[in-house]
C-alpha cells in the first residue's frame, strides 16, 4: 500500500515538475489543489519549491495555500542566491590572488541554464583545481576570509573519471559574476556530470533530474555527443540512461542523442543498448522521487 502511495506521489512531483524551469512552453498542470497539498512538502524538502512556484504561478491553483507556500520559498531562495553568488566571486577572487584557477561545477554553473537562477537552490561551492594547486587552495580557505564560504574542492570529479583534468580546463569556459569571470565546465561535460551524478546518488532527488531536463533543451549548435558520452562504455549508458529519465517523466525535449545514433553514432553497434535503457528507466523511475531523510545541498 505504501510503495502505490509513494509511486502515485512521485507521479504527481513528476506532474509539478515537468518544464518547470522554462520561460515558456510548459505543458499544461492537470492537478486538483488536494493533490498538490499531499506532494508541497515533497517539493518544498527536497529543493524544487521554486521551481513548483514557477509552475503554478499561471495556473489556476496559484491562489491556494499550498501555492503560498511554494511562493515564499522562492522568496527566500532568492535572497539566498544572492548571497551565494557573492561568496562565489569572493572566492574566485581569493584564488586568483594566489594564482589559482578553478573550474566551478553543479549549483550555480548549472543554475545558469534555467530561465531563472532563483528557481535552482545551490549550498556548498564545487570547485576543481589542479592537482599541484590543491594544497594552496586549501591554504586559502583556512584563511578567516574564506570563512564564511562552504567550499567543496575537488582534484577531480569522479562521475567523470573518465576525462582528464586538462581536458576539462581546455573544455570549460568562463561566464561574469560582479567584477569576476566565473569559469564553468563546457556543456559537454557539465551534461556527463549532471546526469551521472544523478544515478551515482539513487536518483532520489528531481532537482537533479530536472538539472538534466534544463541541460539538454538548452544544448549549443556546437555540442560534441561524443566528447559528452566520453570514453567509457559504462559512463556513457549511464548518461543516456539519465537523459532517457528526464525525457519520460518530466517531458525535456529537444535531445539530439537519438539523431546520433540515427547517423551511425558509436552506439548503433550496441543492439543491447535499448533494452539496458527501458530497464534502467522502469527500475529508476519506480524510485526516482522517494526522498530520504535529509537533502544533499549539490
Amino acid at each position: 500500500m505504501k510503495s502505490k502511495e509513494a509511486l502515485l506521489k512521485g507521479n504527481l512531483v513528476a506532474e509539478v515538475l515537468a518544464g518547470s524551469w522554462r520561460s515558456s512552453g510548459i505543458p499544461t498542470l492537470r492537478m486538483t489543489e488536494i493533490e498538490l497539498d499531499a506532494v508541497t512538502p515533497l517539493l518544498y524538502d527536497s529543493g524544487t519549491a521554486a521551481l513548483g512556484w514557477h509552475r503554478l504561478k499561471e495556473t489556476p491553483l496559484r491562489t491556494s495555500a499550498s501555492a503560498e507556500v511554494l511562493h515564499q520559498a522562492y522568496r527566500l531562495q532568492s535572497l539566498q542566491s544572492e548571497i551565494h553568488e557573492q561568496k562565489i566571486e569572493k572566492v574566485f577572487r581569493l584564488f586568483r590572488q594566489q594564482g589559482i584557477e578553478g573550474v566551478l561545477a553543479k549549483g550555480w554553473a548549472t543554475a545558469g541554464s534555467y530561465s531563472d537562477r532563483t528557481l535552482r537552490p545551490y549550498g556548498d561551492i564545487d570547485i576543481c583545481v589542479r592537482p599541484e594547486h590543491h594544497k594552496l587552495a586549501e591554504e586559502v580557505l583556512n584563511d578567516p576570509e574564506a570563512n564564511d564560504c562552504w567550499v567543496d574542492l575537488h582534484k577531480h570529479f569522479s562521475e567523470i573519471g573518465d576525462r582528464t583534468i586538462d581536458q576539462l580546463f581546455a573544455r570549460s569556459r568562463t561566464v561574469a559574476l560582479g567584477k569576476e569571470q566565473i569559469r564553468i565546465m563546457g556543456p559537454e561535460d557539465q551534461l556527463a556530470l549532471s546526469c551521472i551524478h544523478l544515478l551515482k546518488h539513487g536518483a532520489w532527488r528531481p532537482l537533479w533530474l530536472c538539472d538534466v531536463g534544463v541541460a539538454i533543451e538548452s544544448l549549443p549548435a556546437t555540442f560534441d555527443w561524443d566528447m559528452c558520452l566520453g570514453n567509457s562504455q559504462t559512463r556513457a549508458n549511464w548518461i543516456i540512461c539519465a537523459i532517457g529519465l528526464a525525457m519520460r517523466l518530466l517531458s525535456a525535449k529537444r535531445d539530439a542523442l537519438p539523431a546520433t545514433i540515427s547517423v551511425n553514432g558509436e552506439f548503433n553497434n550496441l543492439p543491447r543498448l535499448p533494452y539496458q535503457m527501458a530497464n534502467c528507466l522502469s527500475r529508476i523511475g519506480r524510485l526516482l522521487f522517494a526522498t530520504p531523510n535529509g537533502v544533499s545541498e549539490h
